[in-house]
């Protein structure tokens, strides 16, 4: 919303309950950027540099990322070629902080783990968590002061479709009056949620599952 806000365009976030209601303030919100795809390592590289850059591109108070770092541990049942061959990919997708460990750096760098068992390591010192409800109420304010609409207390419920397009999404308010919101782009980013609010719109029925 506040990307898309701060881009120009007419946004109306649709909220059921009230920011944070649902995954988003249970999310234990690890973040991430090793993994064996290509593609899903260069966008989570990207948004661990976002959430660095926050302050200067949200606005917020600070920074809600911790890099505290993730520790991925590999016994003897792995396979040790497959695992290089990963960090290698990592690194061509621009995860350039991704290292490699055998024992021997494993037991140097982390004393703490025991040396009975893992055989080698991978170690990125970007991964790390968010402070979750900084991330959804700096940005909601942001797209506020942008001239972004934020509704809460509003259940999509249904939507106008024409010539097979949704040009309006309708929601019950608390007092179960329902009103019409037109759209031109509606955009489901409901999580757990989004499979049900796909069919509800008439979407496609997503294989997500929390």
């Amino acid at each position: 919303a506040f990307e898309l806000a701060r881009a120009g365009h007419q946004v109306c976030v649709i909220e059921a309950g009230v920011p944070g209601n649902g995954s988003s303030g249970r999310s234990a919100a690890c973040i991430r950027q090793q993994f064996d795809t290509p593609s899903t390592v260069r966008g989570m590289t990207y948004a661990t540099r976002y959430y660095d850059q926050w302050v200067e591109r949200v606005g917020g108070s600070e920074s809600p990322i911790r890099h505290n770092g993730y520790l991925f541990l590999y016994d003897r049942r792995s396979a040790r070629k497959q695992v290089v061959a990963t960090v290698e990919l990592q690194r061509e997708a621009g995860l350039h902080e991704v290292e490699f460990l055998n024992a021997d750096d494993l037991e140097r760098r982390f004393p703490y783990v025991a040396s009975v068992g893992p055989q080698f390591a991978t170690w990125c010192s970007t991964d790390g968590f968010l402070i979750h409800d900084q991330v959804y109420l700096e940005a909601l304010a942001g797209a506020r002061q942008l001239g972004a609409q934020v509704l809460t207390g509003h259940k999509v419920v249904g939507a106008k479709v024409e010539s097979n397009q949704i040009v309006a999404v309708r929601a019950e308010r608390s007092d179960h009056s329902v009103a019409e919101f037109p759209a031109e782009v509606v955009i489901n980013t409901t999580n757990a949620w989004a499979p049900q609010v796909s069919t509800t719109l008439g979407g496609f029925p997503l294989p997500i599952e929390p």
